[in-house]
């Protein structure tokens, strides 16, 4: 296992206490990796891994919501639909293989 110590800005703000239940496995996990030296603690921890799925939803919904922008762009989906036409067949040799392999 890389260690790689997790900072977040969430450890130099004001905090409010909270509890959770974890299946104890994690909660094992948490526990190795303050022994590692990966977080200084487990609430460092916990508060950083909430802090960074956060932000992962956050820049989901951006991509989403620049996507979305595209949909009523007619000069983007004109690019979409030629880049998809120009790909098409490069597509077709290749989705049979990638069947094959599965998920």
């Amino acid at each position: 296992m890389k260690v790689v110590q997790v900072k977040s800005a969430a450890t130099s703000v004001p905090k409010r206490r909270t509890s959770l239940d974890l299946p104890p496995e994690l909660l094992e996990r948490t526990d190795e990796a303050v022994k590692l030296g990966i977080a200084s603690s487990r609430n460092n921890l916990i508060a950083a891994a909430v802090e960074e799925y956060l932000k992962g939803v956050d820049r989901r919904a951006s991509i989403d919501a620049r996507f979305a922008s595209m949909n009523a762009d007619t000069a983007a989906r004109r690019l979409h639909l030629s880049l998809a036409a120009d790909f098409a067949r490069s597509d077709a040799e290749v989705l049979p293989v990638a069947e094959e392999d599965g998920p």
